[in-house]
């Protein structure tokens, strides 16, 4: 769907990237509960996907997620309940692992203003333009969060 799979673009270019080692890249977009045994191994989790937040097309943020906070608690419980498990999504996932004791310390997510969404497997030329921008903010995260841990 054009610029929702963002995220995808990103992680396949992240594969050519010389990361440290204990830094593992996976495509999870359609993963769902799946997710929750990587999840619960991880010390710290970066979220790449794309976000409707009313910026420019391709515009970035950055933001730390404080899963046990109660109104992220609280927005993932609202969401409607999943017709199957492979409908959960991240959210719910974190939730999930969460519950379990497993969530990891650290969650980040780096969020990319969706342009446009249709059916397509190409990014629109907005985000395609500022790939390296977002492989460098991901690179830097996970180099960040590796020392860090």
């Amino acid at each position: 769907m054009g610029d929702d799979g963002i995220g995808v673009h990103v992680v396949n270019e992240l594969f050519r990237e010389r990361l440290p080692d204990e830094v593992e890249v996976i495509d999870g977009g359609t993963l769902g509960i799946s997710l929750l045994p990587l999840i619960a191994d991880a010390k710290a989790l970066i979220i790449v996907d794309a976000i409707d937040a009313d910026l420019q097309p391709g515009e970035m943020v950055e933001v730390s997620l404080n899963i046990s906070h109660m109104a992220a608690k609280e927005a993932m419980m609202n969401r409607a309940a999943p017709l199957s498990l492979h409908e959960f999504d991240i959210w719910q996932t974190l939730h999930s692992a969460q519950l379990l004791g497993k969530c990891p310390e650290k969650v980040l997510l780096i969020g990319i203003q969706a342009g446009s969404i249709k059916p397509s497997r190409e990014i629109s030329p907005a985000l395609s333009e500022r790939m390296g921008e977002y492989v460098a903010a991901v690179k830097e995260a996970c180099l960040k969060l590796s020392t860090d841990a």
